[in-house]
This record gives structure tokens, sequence and C-alpha cells, in this order.
């Protein structure tokens, strides 16, 4: 789009953007006379979106602009892909979406390295060279633009450490709360208390024979037989000689199979006959205990880091606002 000057002029900006000035209409004249008569006529001719872009300004933030070439090197092979997807008008759209999504992170970039300038952050060297060397080794460590890039990045997370995360405080009674409305979602697994009979496959029986065996003990089950002495005569699995009791198992120690038949059973009921790659099983499920939830300080670190994430995550985007709302920003696809 073009910003024309005098009567019928028009500015179109990113949704989460507005040309605010806060340094004065003098300043902002002569901000814009600065961009458009000195820094536009050497960046070329505007062009078309999509493609055969010829570099020019696509916004200005402040006193720096964010050019064309940037924009499409962060966009990367973004157009290749919903081209590959879409078509038309719908592509048309879609990839204008894109690079408005694509240039406000740029904006937000650049409004915190014009920040982090402001207030003095700077990387050390030696914070340079210890990220350095925790990074995972590639041919490219030591290109001079993967370098400003990684030095980039620390300036950003020492920023942000600054401004928002130092003012990012979670209360323990807001962890206790957290886990008093959430109980659901840490709770203990499933148990179940349970015996079995279990007839393994062998290689040297014949499936169907071990099967029809295993059937054959099921009826006697159901007609009344005694679940102890089957087990000593008839299971090749663990506690046999005790009845076949298993004692206490959570859901996921289970087979699947025998999880998924446990599921629908209730304390006295006998399950069907179970087929798994070990053989099969014959299951009388015992005791069925309701699920209780994690203590609470099993769990308080993770609640603690997870609310510590929200809060520092709802303080960066109040604090990316304001800069917006103080800045001069100006869109120019």
């Amino acid at each position: 789009m073009k910003l024309l000057d005098g009567e019928g002029t028009r500015r179109k900006r990113l949704s989460v953007s507005r040309t605010l000035s806060c340094h004065g209409a003098f300043h902002r004249r002569w901000l814009l006379w600065f961009v458009l008569f000195i820094i536009q006529p050497l960046m070329g001719p505007p062009a078309s979106s999509g493609e055969g872009y010829s570099d020019r300004i696509a916004a200005i933030v402040n006193n720096e602009v964010i050019t064309m070439s940037e924009l499409l090197a962060e966009l990367g092979d973004e157009q290749k892909r919903l081209k590959a997807l879409f078509q038309g008008k719908q592509f048309k759209r879609r990839f204008l979406q894109k690079e408005y999504q694509v240039l406000n992170a740029l904006i937000e970039r650049k409004l915190q390295l014009q920040e982090a300038k402001t207030n003095g952050v700077t990387v050390t060297e030696e914070e340079f060279q210890q990220a350095m060397k925790h990074r995972p080794t590639n041919n490219h460590d030591s290109d001079a633009q993967t370098k400003a890039h990684l030095r980039e990045q620390l300036l950003l997370n020492k920023l942000r450490l600054f401004e928002v995360r130092r003012n990012v405080m979670v209360p323990d009674s807001a962890v206790k709360q957290y886990y008093k409305e959430h109980q659901d979602q840490f709770m203990q697994p499933q148990t179940y208390r349970i015996r079995q009979i279990l007839l393994l496959h062998d290689s040297d029986t014949p499936k169907k024979e071990t099967q029809a065996k295993a059937e054959s003990v099921y009826r006697t089950l159901r007609e009344g037989g005694d679940f102890a002495e089957l087990a000593l005569k008839f299971s090749d699995g663990p506690g046999a000689h005790q009845g076949g009791t298993l004692g206490f198992l959570r859901h996921d120690e289970l087979l699947a199979p025998i999880a998924q038949a446990l599921k629908t059973m209730q304390p006295g009921d006998l399950s069907p006959l179970i087929e798994t790659t070990l053989g099969f099983h014959i299951i009388v499920l015992d005791e069925k205990p309701s699920p209780k939830p994690k203590p609470f300080e099993e769990v308080e670190p993770f609640i603690n880091q997870l609310l510590y994430k929200e809060r520092s995550e709802e303080t960066f985007q109040d604090w990316i606002t304001k800069l917006k709302n103080q800045a001069f920003i100006d869109v120019r696809l």
C-alpha cells in the first residue's frame, strides 16, 4: 500500500499496532520527511505483494525501518508452502495474513532492541562465548550472521528478564488455589487389586490347544470353580501359588487389553478370556479404589512453573503493547 502526501493520505497499519507520536508534531514531520525523501528513494520503487519484490520499506518503527528484504528473509519458504495449499484469491489472502503476522513480529523485535539500547542493556563477550559453547555443533557456527542472530537473541532474553520476569511473582496462595480448582489435572493413576490365571503361549504347543485349555478353565470358573485352586493347577503366571493374587497394579502397568477390560469391570467381576502377546488371561477384579489427587507437595513445583509462565506471558504482552503505544509505527505493505 502507498503512503500519500497531502489530501487523501492513507495509512494502513497492523491491527495490533497504532501510529502514535510520543515525540511531538515537529519530530513526526521531520521523521516522515527523512524517511520519504532520503531513505525511501535509496530503497527503490514500491513493488506488488508476493513475487517480484524490489527492496523497499515495509514498516517504519520510530527512527528505524524494516525492509522488504528483511521481511522476505523471515518469511522464508512460507510463500511456496502456501502456494502448494491455496490458489488465486485465497492464496493472496493467506499470504497477506502471513506477511502481516511476520511483520508484526519484526516490529516487536525492533521495538525491544530499541528499548535495550535506551536502557543500556548489553551482552558481554563472556556471556556470548558461554552461549556459543552450549549451542549444538553445526557447519554454521562460524557464520557471522548466525553469531549476530545469537547475540541479538541473548540481548532480547536479557531485556525480557530485566523488564518482565523480575516483575512476575507467584504467591503461595495462587498455587494452592490452582491446585484446589484443578485437582482433576493431578489425579493419581487408577489402581486395581486383581487375581489372574495366565496360560502362556508356548512354541511347542499349538495356539489352538492353549486356547482350548484356557476356555475349559474359564467354563469351570463360570460354573462355580474355585479360582485359587484353578490358578494353582493351571496358571503359568506370577502369584499362581498364592491363588493368582497380583495385588494392586496401576492402570499404566497393565497390558493394554487387560487395562481396557478392567475399565468397565466392577469389584467381584470375572473378565472374559483376554488374549495378549503373553497368552490367555482370566482376571478377577477384587478392588477398584476411586482415584485420589496427588499430594499438593508433589505437584507444587509444576503448578508454580505453570503459573509463572502464564503470568510472564501476560506481563510480556502488556509491556509490548505499552512499547507500541509509545512508538511511531507506520506499516507500508
